[in-house]
């Protein structure tokens, strides 16, 4: 019996200034919880790049313009402003007719968790980074129904108290076909030519992501191999730096900054390889999608990266940090194609058996079920 005459509706609020990995896999379970019994509910608090995305990819949302906690704030100023809020989100809820909200990242969790306790609304946490200890934080997870952990790595980050009941459920991850040659083509407008190896670095350029290091790496690379170097992803505030690091290094010519965009996955697999040195990754979404688009991977032996890329099977892992180990192991990967192939092959399919999105919805959903009590 359930306790629904209608199809319950699921809340997944966002802010909306950003797009990235946790929004990609956000929606691919959103997109499969109809199949599950489910309304999935896009809320996007305010117009920006997600709005953008959204309709570009025509996923229904709601813009609310609803207030939303403010990250700079923090102690006192920061529980008080999450309390303030709440009334008014708290209303939205009850007139919304909203069975249980599902956030995704820190200041969606500040935002809805005082809200879902006075609408007496289940919200489900979901937790994608190393925990950062923070008072509001800790009370905001404690308030949560129930929690869920992209990986080990996170999940052991968390205090003891909030771990406990915390389930690992990893991301989902599809790919919507490989195109090589369009890819190709598509790699040749950005950068000129592709008659040589393309090697990638996805992700927003902070200093956790290590860009510097792939560019170090390149340097090294290009002292042996004729390359290009593709560096996709949003600025954060380094890019200025990033480009006279290749100026010094004198790799200039042979590195490309494309900023943030959102037709990179079709050009993913025009890739000859991808490097992921960031360290303390919650889970390596770049890494999954490479194995799926068939492009061997190499990471910091770091964080979750540590769950994905077994070493030498599906990928390589090196020491953290180390440009000249990275580019060494680019250069075993490019010069050995009988290894590639196979550590390809492995990796392709252990990711499309371990990161199915119907998989993962179905999991989320038994958890949605439980706090709802629908049998």
């Amino acid at each position: 019996m359930t306790r629904y005459a209608t199809t319950p509706s699921i809340a997944f609020p966002f802010v909306g200034d950003t797009v990235g990995g946790s929004h990609l896999s956000t929606l691919l379970l959103m997109r499969e919880l109809p199949q599950l019994g489910f309304r999935a509910v896009a809320l996007v608090h305010d117009d920006g790049p997600l709005t953008s995305y959204l309709t570009s990819q025509g996923i229904e949302f709601l813009q609310t313009g609803l207030p939303y906690f403010d990250a700079k704030k923090s102690g006192i100023v920061a529980l008080a402003r999450s309390i303030s809020i709440a009334p008014q989100l708290a209303a939205f809820v009850k007139r919304s007719d909203i069975a249980l909200i599902h956030v995704n990242d820190g200041r969606m969790i500040a935002t809805w968790s005082f809200a879902s306790r006075l609408a007496a609304c289940p919200i489900v946490v979901h937790a994608r980074h190393r925990w950062a200890p923070s008072r509001l934080a800790y009370i905001c997870f404690r308030l949560a129904h129930a929690r869920i952990a992209i990986s080990s790595y996170v999940l052991d980050s968390m205090p003891e108290k909030l771990s406990k009941k915390t389930v690992v459920l990893s991301n989902p991850f599809e790919t919507t076909g490989i195109d090589r040659d369009r890819a190709r083509e598509g790699i040749a407008e950005a950068i000129g030519h592709t008659d040589s190896p393309v090697i990638a670095f996805l992700g927003t350029l902070t200093e956790q992501k290590r860009p510097s290091i792939f560019l170090r790496a390149a340097a090294c690379l290009s002292q042996v191999i004729r390359a290009q170097f593709l560096v996709f992803g949003r600025d954060g505030n380094v890019l200025c730096d990033l480009k006279q690091q290749t100026a010094d290094l004198g790799i200039a010519d042979f590195v490309t900054f494309t900023g943030f965009r959102h037709d990179v996955e079709s050009l993913l697999s025009g890739c000859d390889l991808v490097m992921a040195p960031a360290i303390n990754e919650g889970h390596g979404r770049v890494l999954v999608e490479a194995m799926l688009h068939r492009v061997p991977v190499i990471a910091s032996d770091s964080g979750g990266h540590r769950e994905i890329i077994r070493h030498r099977q599906t990928g390589l892992l090196v020491v953290p940090d180390d440009p000249e180990a990275l580019a060494k192991a680019a250069l075993e990967i490019l010069n050995d194609r009988p290894f590639r192939d196979a550590m390809v092959n492995t990796a392709w399919s252990w990711a499309n058996l371990t990161f199915s999105p119907t998989r993962h919805a179905e999991q989320v959903a038994g958890l949605y079920r439980k706090l709802l009590k629908i049998h």
